[in-house]
């Protein structure tokens, strides 16, 4: 059996996921011969949830296909233990015991979790904003908001992706680093199949690239009976307005967001859609300020309510 190996190593933050993307890209493609698939953590040295998201998700999807898939584990004591408890290896099949006291998590992170409906997403975003609530200054005048931001980012999975992994989610929040970041991925269909499947938006994106700069408008959506099409969009300005970063992965296409520079480009492929977004912990937003732009403040919490 032919096997393939995807070997990853140092400091594996957001910023550094088109490495982890290159390195799993092969592994979508057609294979004329069974596949075994090595995932070499060895010299990982630090790892952040968008890109734990982003493994956990192929691991899961590798195994659902019958692949038979294994995983060197991070010779760094730290990374190993912190996967271990995030729970990582739980999610990829592997019996691993965690050898230490298991302190709660409340406030500090959510472990990497394979959420199977909308009603468990809820319950996951309610712990996730827990941590924001924690670690992020102001954070309760915008906090109705970024909840139903981030809820409708992760409904979308449910309503419009068809993934067969559905929603894989995890949070951290670094108080070295004065940030707390969000990550949710899938391996569906992609932003651009679902923006596909609402007959207004026809004819107006003619790639990965283009769907992603459509779906973050305001009131964009592939199923306009079930979604406003305000996650996306309100979870960007949020993080604008924050200083914070965001990444939005469809397909072969990628939004990038630092501060309130965005860029759009070609990356490699991604089956599905992946989003993650990292909050400063040391810059309060005005929820007020950011609705009142785009609509008469009278009328903001019925037109995204």
């Amino acid at each position: 059996m032919e096997e393939y190996s995807v070997v990853l190593a140092g400091d594996l933050s957001m910023k550094r996921t088109h490495r982890v993307l290159s390195a799993l890209e092969p592994l979508w493609g057609p294979f004329t011969q069974p596949v075994s698939v090595h995932f070499d953590l060895r010299g990982v040295t630090f790892i952040w949830p968008s890109v734990i998201t982003l493994l956990t998700t192929a691991i899961i999807r590798l195994l659902q296909e019958g692949f038979s898939v294994r995983v060197t584990r991070p010779e760094s004591e730290k990374v190993d233990g912190y996967l271990n408890r995030i729970d990582f290896y739980d999610l990829a099949g592997m019996d691993v015991a965690y050898p230490w006291r298991r302190h709660s998590a409340d406030g500090r992170f959510r472990e990497v979790v394979q959420v199977q409906s909308e009603s468990e997403g809820e319950e996951v975003v309610g712990e996730v904003m827990a941590i924001l609530n924690c670690n992020v200054d102001g954070v309760a005048g915008v906090y109705d908001a970024v909840h139903h931001a981030f809820l409708e980012v992760v409904n979308n999975v449910f309503h419009h992706a068809q993934s067969p992994t559905q929603a894989v989610i995890c949070a951290q929040s670094y108080p070295w680093h004065r940030c707390v970041e969000l990550a949710v991925a899938d391996s569906g269909r992609g932003i651009p199949a679902s923006l596909g499947h609402n007959p207004e938006l026809a004819g107006l994106f003619d790639s990965a690239v283009e769907a992603i700069e459509l779906a973050v408008q305001p009131r964009v959506t592939g199923r306009p009976e079930h979604n406003t099409g305000e996650g996306l969009f309100f979870s960007l300005e949020f993080v604008k307005a924050n200083g914070g970063r965001a990444c939005i992965h469809s397909q072969d296409g990628a939004l990038w967001l630092r501060g309130r520079q965005a860029r759009a480009r070609r990356v490699p492929f991604w089956p599905g859609t992946w989003v993650s977004l990292c909050f400063r912990s040391d810059c309060p937003v005005d929820t007020g300020a950011i609705f009142n732009q785009y609509a008469p403040p009278e009328n903001d919490y019925d037109w995204l309510f």
